[in-house]
């Protein structure tokens, strides 16, 4: 359990642990050997991944060109460790049969480096949108249907097609960046640090004007935050736009290897595949708000590249971003299930709309 400083409370004075100082590495429970990895069997593979709630993890994950590399490790389960994801070999249950080649064409997407970043993301939601219509848990599977938009996804030609489609959009960007902000506002609830994070970033906007953050407690305590919104866009974006320009390389391995990971740990506790690519949406537009408002980043460089301090501060920003908010959710099972419930109070769930959240 967590203690005042909302540490694990056999951490000693010096931020070791106590069991291990006292009994030995053999004495610390079973969770403590496993975190931050996440084991998975799949089909009698042992697919080993990593939790970025850990700072190390968030650290090696998002800094690394290398980190998404998979590498084959031997398909029998280290001592001590769990797995927490099991697809029997040759799975009768339709949702598990066809995870490989789901979760396989996603990760090729994703793999398009010289596409930008939120096009990718426009690919896997479309083809989430087509595979929908075919399969999800508990529901008898469409094979035809299923194979062919696997197949079609895998077509260069055809994502050729939808690459040049998805350039000619026009995204409402000032709609999707107020549904993002009212999320963060009204729905994430974190406690401790995560909170306190998303409070400095919004008053990283603060002025002197009617127009500043500020927040408002109500009768049980609970803080609210009130925001005007269209100065705050504005200023919001302007600083992510000229972050952007500066370090779009840098920012663009951050979130890609971040969606990697989440896909490579899986889908299958998802109502759905679209509601899965969903939650990746919002949970990245949430990660960008907060990097690009970290209190602790300089002003963006006004024209040009960074500088090598520069995008050190950037990197110290996103891996204090990611892990931050990754150990706030992980403790609060109830975050995604509120985003969602949000989203579809707002209307917010067909096909279209999860491509105007690419925009936030």
């Amino acid at each position: 359990g967590g203690g005042e400083r909302g540490c694990c409370t056999f951490l000693d004075d010096e931020g070791l642990c106590g069991v291990q100082r006292r009994a030995g590495p053999g004495a610390i429970p079973t969770v403590c050997a496993q975190y931050p990895r996440d084991i998975a069997l799949i089909e009698g593979r042992v697919e080993t991944t990593a939790r970025v709630s850990c700072p190390e993890v968030a650290r090696l994950l998002l800094l690394h060109d290398d980190a998404i590399e998979l590498v084959e490790q031997p398909a029998v389960l280290p001592p001590r460790l769990v797995a927490t994801q099991v697809v029997e070999p040759d799975p009768a249950d339709p949702w598990h049969r066809y995870y490989d080649d789901v979760r396989g064409t996603a990760l090729a997407l994703l793999g398009l480096e010289e596409v930008p970043l939120v096009t990718r993301q426009f690919l896997v939601a479309y083809f989430a949108k087509e595979v929908d219509a075919f399969y999800g848990p508990g529901r008898a599977v469409n094979e035809a249907g299923l194979a062919n938009a696997v197949r079609r996804m895998r077509d260069p030609e055809f994502v050729a097609a939808l690459i040049e489609q998805a350039s000619a959009l026009e995204l409402p960007e000032s709609l999707a960046t107020a549904v993002a902000h009212h999320l963060l506002a009204h729905v994430v609830h974190v406690s401790g640090g995560a909170w306190e994070m998303v409070r400095q970033a919004y008053l990283t906007y603060a002025t002197d004007g009617d127009d500043s953050p500020v927040w408002l407690e109500d009768a049980d305590g609970e803080q609210q935050l009130k925001v005007r919104p269209a100065a705050f866009r504005a200023r919001y974006r302007e600083r992510a736009e000229a972050w952007e320009a500066a370090a779009d390389e840098r920012i663009d391995r951050y979130f890609t290897n971040y969606l990697v990971n989440a896909w490579m740990r899986g889908y299958l506790d998802a109502p759905s595949v679209t509601a899965f690519v969903r939650s990746l949406v919002l949970q990245t537009a949430i990660l960008r708000f907060l990097l690009f408002s970290d209190p602790e980043l300089p002003s963006p460089p006004a024209d040009g590249p960074a500088q090598p301090d520069v995008l050190e501060a950037l990197d110290r920003a996103a891996v204090r971003s990611v892990y931050r908010m990754s150990r706030a959710t992980e403790h609060d099972p109830g975050y995604l299930e509120r985003l969602d419930r949000t989203l579809d109070e707002l209307g917010f769930t067909s096909f279209a709309h999860l491509v105007a959240l690419l925009r936030s």
